[in-house]
């Protein structure tokens, strides 16, 4: 774990407490940014804090029948999830479920048992697009029950309701959203083929979770970095320990290091310096952000020894395109 945000410590008004149901969530008001971890700040759309039906992103992804649908506001906030209603060409593409158990409305009433029709045969079928039944592979399907509006005892598509939720084995467990074709004619009936999407607004879950990863930039363009390797320079060169624009000397009071400014170097790559004999005198590993083409060195050595007046070599390697480039420098004392 790299990063948390919880009650005990949060940014800003991240997170906001409603004192009358004693309970914590994401603040609505706008988006929420998190502190700077890893190189990487998160920004987070909270969105809602309750489901709500989201009407805007609800509509036929094929097809243009006439259908309407509507939410319950009662159980709907329940399964907030997002839905596909599929048609067919099959009179019977799904057979009810659920036979018992109490079935409420769209506003959280009741209806009597004489005017559920249990176990309806439909052509279509409604997928919930946002599980994966795992024992198939597939979507999850939800139930249907007709209420009989013309109490004729049999389902009559252009009068009766369909009502849409989850069963709990043959007992009907609470309603998501009615259909109805009332408005509908034969004409404006939905084809085979045809899919409308129900979708909700929802607040994140406990268990939700966003998996992402950094990689590399693919369109890295490795002849400009082949290019920019050829203006590195070391400056000064010949670097003078004893000018008085350097700083340790300027300031000898201040216990400032001496400083040797390599340019135009890679974001991520290796230095090596050497004497002319070849002896390894120090390596410097950049990893700097993409336009910072500048690294100091000190002039000590690995051992932290001043290195002695003379010529030098070095060689730079790029971590990323592997293009390298030697030059030297000189120190005078």
């Amino acid at each position: 774990l790299i990063y948390k945000e919880d009650p005990s410590k949060y940014v800003g008004t991240n997170l906001i407490y409603r004192d009358t149901l004693d309970y914590w969530t994401l603040s609505t008001g706008g988006t929420i940014f998190t502190d700077i971890f890893d190189g990487m700040q998160v920004e987070i759309d909270p969105g809602v804090e309750t489901p709500k039906y989201n009407y805007q992103a609800s509509g036929w992804i094929t097809g243009d029948g006439i259908m309407r649908i509507t939410p319950s506001i009662a159980e709907g906030p329940k399964m907030p999830w997002k839905y596909n209603i599929v048609f067919t060409d099959d009179d019977s593409a799904y057979v009810g479920v659920a036979r018992t158990g109490t079935v409420r409305d769209e506003n959280g009433s009741s209806i009597s048992s004489s005017d559920k029709i249990t176990q309806p045969a439909i052509n279509f079928f409604i997928q919930n697009t946002s599980f994966i039944d795992t024992s198939t592979g597939q979507y999850e399907l939800m139930d249907v029950i007709a209420q009989d509006m013309n109490d004729n005892d049999t389902l009559d598509l252009f009068e009766d309701r369909i009502f849409v939720g989850a069963p709990a084995g043959s007992r009907w467990r609470a309603t998501a959203f009615i259909i109805d074709f009332q408005l509908t004619t034969e004409a404006t009936y939905p084809q085979g083929g045809d899919v409308y999407q129900v979708d909700w607004k929802r607040p994140f879950f406990e268990t939700d979770t966003v998996r992402f990863s950094v990689t590399a930039d693919d369109n890295l363009d490795s002849s400009v970095i082949d290019s920019v390797m050829k203006n590195i320079k070391v400056v000064p060169n010949p670097y003078v320990m004893t000018n008085m624009m350097e700083e340790a000397i300027s300031n000898p009071f201040l216990n400032q290091r001496r400083k040797l400014m390599f340019t135009h170097i890679p974001a991520e790559c290796t230095i090596h310096i050497f004497t002319v004999s070849g002896v390894l005198v120090d390596i410097i590993k950049v990893n700097n952000e993409p336009e910072n083409g500048i690294v100091h060195w000190d002039l000590l050595t690995r051992e932290g020894l001043e290195i002695a007046a003379g010529m030098y070599l070095y060689h730079v390697k790029s971590k990323v395109t592997g293009d390298e480039k030697l030059g030297k420098f000189a120190v005078i004392k």
